[in-house]
């Protein structure tokens, strides 16, 4: 029933700039002379998706200019070394020029302005705000620079986006925190309108509470920004427990970091509630390796954020290196990987990615096994 409930849910719903450079050890051959050669698109185009055709890097070269939201935000990281390790593996002669945005949608928009002039062969936009960067996508497009993004949520101009299904995520946990509390009970959320994604998993808490668990309260939320959300989330947290002390049953985090700041707030106010969050990186695994089931972060979505730059990867050589249609690579500009709803149950080893073993509902329904 949850299952069913949860897809009809989702089908429902449905800065400053610092500048780092790296280059991939070696260069992969590929046949054919040095320089560029006119790719071709084939297949009519999705209405906004850029379709080429790009020039050809028959020698393989190419500069990426990679805009990320935060230089020391844990997805940025993850998905940055991942990448980094594709061109490695691949022994591919790309060079990875960063620029941090600093969590500004402003900011975002003028690092892919200034990769813009700078000639890269290609933009990467990892995590961050693209609601102020219309213009400056139409500038790379105008450049015939594409576009690539990893979990920025598509839009008109980027070739394609790879993320997670936010309706999807959101749906699982907000439904699996409202089953633990037995359909009754008072929550608190901290979450944040500066990343899509988070927005959805915000409203889909307040969609699945209005339509199917009425006796699950909301009695506050708190918007951070990413920037500050760690503090912000300590001063929420606080604020929470001032107002309503042991009320509070359950805290829904549009991230796992402020399920782990509001944390300590509880912790030190003597009360023991369960949080839920979203992301999956080691930290939270460990929490919720660590803890009783009952208190701290007990739940979250492990997210593929390695995958999501390899995926990038793969696009970038099949179109730029390889010259193959856009349509033909990406023929829906938003792709998703899958994310596994991860609790004490299913928890993986230290050092493993949450992503990697069954999902909750798989193991307690029996579709799956535990390794």
């Amino acid at each position: 029933m949850l299952a069913s409930f949860v897809a009809m849910v989702v089908l429902a719903a449905c800065t400053g700039t610092t500048t780092e450079t790296d280059s991939g050890s070696g260069a992969k051959k590929n046949s054919g002379s040095t320089g560029s050669s006119s790719g071709s698109a084939g297949g009519p185009a999705i209405d906004g998706q850029p379709q080429g055709p790009y020039d050809v890097r028959t020698d393989g070269k190419l500069t990426i200019g990679w805009v990320e939201l935060t230089a020391d935000c844990q997805s940025c990281v993850k998905a940055l070394a991942e990448f980094r390790s594709f061109i490695e593996d691949n022994d591919y002669d790309w060079t990875v020029e960063t620029l941090d945005s600093k969590g500004d949608a402003d900011g975002a928009a003028r690092a892919i302005e200034d990769f813009t002039t700078r000639k890269v062969d290609v933009i990467v936009t990892a995590f961050v705000v693209l609601k102020a960067s219309g213009a400056a996508i139409d500038g790379a497009n105008a450049a015939k620079i594409p576009v690539f993004s990893l979990d920025s949520g598509w839009s008109p101009g980027v070739v394609g986006d790879v993320t997670t299904n936010n309706f999807d995520m959101a749906a699982q946990i907000a439904a699996y925190l409202a089953d633990s509390l037995g359909g009754n009970g008072n929550v608190v959320s901290i979450w944040s309108d500066q990343h899509y994604g988070v927005v959805i998993r915000q409203e889909m808490l307040e969609n699945i509470t209005k339509s199917r668990y009425p006796g699950i309260k909301i009695l506050g939320s708190k918007n951070v920004t990413l920037a500050g959300y760690y503090q912000e989330s300590i001063d929420a947290a606080e604020n929470f427990v001032s107002r309503f002390g042991d009320e509070i049953d359950a805290v829904y985090c549009g991230f796992d970091e402020p399920c782990m700041a509001a944390a300590e707030v509880f912790e030190k106010a003597g009360l023991d509630v369960p949080m839920f969050g979203f992301d999956g990186h080691q930290q939270a695994l460990g929490e919720i390796r660590g803890g009783d089931g009952t208190s701290g972060l007990v739940a979250t979505m492990a997210q593929q954020f390695g995958p999501f730059a390899t995926t990038v990867g793969q696009w970038i050589n099949s179109i730029l290196v390889e010259g193959k249609p856009v349509n033909e690579v990406i023929p829906v500009p938003e792709v998703y990987l899958p994310a596994k709803l991860i609790t004490p149950l299913n928890v993986p080893a230290e050092g493993e990615d949450g992503w990697t073993v069954p999902g909750y509902y798989d193991v307690v329904s029996g579709q799956a096994e535990l390794k």
